[in-house]
């Protein structure tokens, strides 16, 4: 599924369930997932950025996305040039997934590794937390604090029942946005 974007980089996992017992996210309990866009509006802390998508053409499948942003900051002190657009990532690629074969989609089960990763490595957490802001200056450090950790029950949590659920359980506080 593709979503409107909330200006930020994000994808959602949809689990069975109403998200109150994390440890029903798994695999076996996989839906669905949500591709949620970027934007070239920079609004709450972020930098500008686009993707495109590389689909199969006979399983209509997304095999990767390429991201791009421009730092926002730099273009104050540009002398009106255009904003420098920056390879940011393939999401193949930027999250160290192990194992996951050439020939598969980006599919849920690949969120979903990518999902274990934040929630047992704070290097993936803030992976995550950059790509999201693009490498804005207001990018939280989530490897020597806790700014971050809610990330995780954000992209498990479809819906803002199972989200609120979630932070209870994992004793999280929500990002004041």
């Amino acid at each position: 599924m593709f979503n409107g974007h909330t200006h930020r980089d994000e994808f959602s996992l949809l689990y069975k369930g109403n998200g109150t017992d994390s440890s029903a996210k798994t695999e076996d309990n996989l839906i669905n997932f949500s591709w949620i866009e970027q934007a070239v509006t920079p609004w709450v802390e972020n930098n500008p950025g686009w993707r495109y998508y590389t689909v199969d053409t006979e399983t209509f499948s997304v095999m990767d996305s390429f991201n791009y942003y421009t730092k926002l900051n730099e273009t104050f002190y540009n002398s009106g040039d255009a904003p420098v657009w920056e390879f940011e990532y393939s999401a193949r690629d930027a999250y160290g997934v192990q194992d996951w074969p050439a020939n598969a989609p980006l599919n849920a089960t690949y969120w979903h590794k990518v999902a274990e990763l934040m929630h047992n490595d704070k290097q993936s957490l803030q992976t995550y937390e950059s790509f999201a802001k693009r490498f804005s200056p207001f990018t939280s450090n989530c490897v020597d604090s806790s700014d971050c950790d809610y990330d995780w029950c954000y992209v498990t949590s479809f819906t803002n029942e199972q989200l609120e659920n979630c932070y209870k359980a994992e004793n999280v506080t929500a990002p004041s946005y």
